[in-house]
């Protein structure tokens, strides 16, 4: 997985101090010069290396840290540095192809309220919302949820790819399954070509 590899990474380095920000003085009518970051493609990950993550499926349903607040909510994906005073909560939906808008903004307003809670007790906390359609289309909200987690854009790519394809493995696999009297949770859809393993229980989310 992207992000776990990532964190990885992240874990195996020394954090870096916040960038300082200088002011520039450019002449009347001209064009202020380009600037490029000291650290290009590191972002808040790269504050700390103590990241730790939690994934939530029905076989193994998490608890959301205590450390940081207490709550019966669940999101699919929690990534948390004590260090930094930083968290991440990562929701997947796998909606029709017309209601991504509309399964954005339910999943925003569920988690309106565990932000600020987080938030209360000094976290500095994200929510990111990442909408893949039934048929395999992938909205722009993984790419931006990735980008901030810094995964490189050949990642990106690859993560991007295999989330399409699980998806159109899953419609189809319920597809299949419609005139079954009970629903058969089935075992991990591996993709070969991104070495990413991903549980077809997900499809609750459709």
């Amino acid at each position: 997985m992207a992000v776990l590899s990532r964190i990885k990474e992240q874990n195996s380095q020394e954090p870096l101090p916040p960038d300082v920000q200088s002011i520039r003085f450019v002449p009347a009518g001209s064009n202020p010069p380009s600037v490029r970051r000291k650290h290009a493609g590191l972002g808040l990950l790269s504050r700390a290396n103590d990241w730790q993550c939690l994934v939530d499926y029905s076989g193994k349903p998490i608890i959301f840290p205590p450390s940081i607040t207490a709550t019966e909510q669940r999101p699919d994906i929690v990534i948390w540095s004590e260090m930094s005073k930083t968290v991440f909560l990562i929701e997947l939906t796998i909606p029709n192809e017309d209601n991504i808008v509309d399964a954005e903004f339910r999943k925003k307003t569920r988690y309106d309220g565990l932000l600020d809670a987080c938030r209360l007790a000094v976290w500095d906390a994200h929510l990111f919302t990442v909408e893949v359609g039934v048929r395999g289309f992938v909205a722009g909200s993984l790419r931006k949820c990735l980008k901030v987690l810094d995964v490189s854009n050949p990642s990106i790519r690859r993560t991007s790819s295999a989330a399409s394809k699980t998806a159109l493995r899953c419609s189809y696999s319920i597809y299949l399954a419609r005139n079954l009297p009970e629903w058969t949770p089935l075992e991990l859809l591996f993709d070969s070509h991104s070495n990413d393993s991903t549980r077809l229980q997900a499809c609750r989310d459709m």
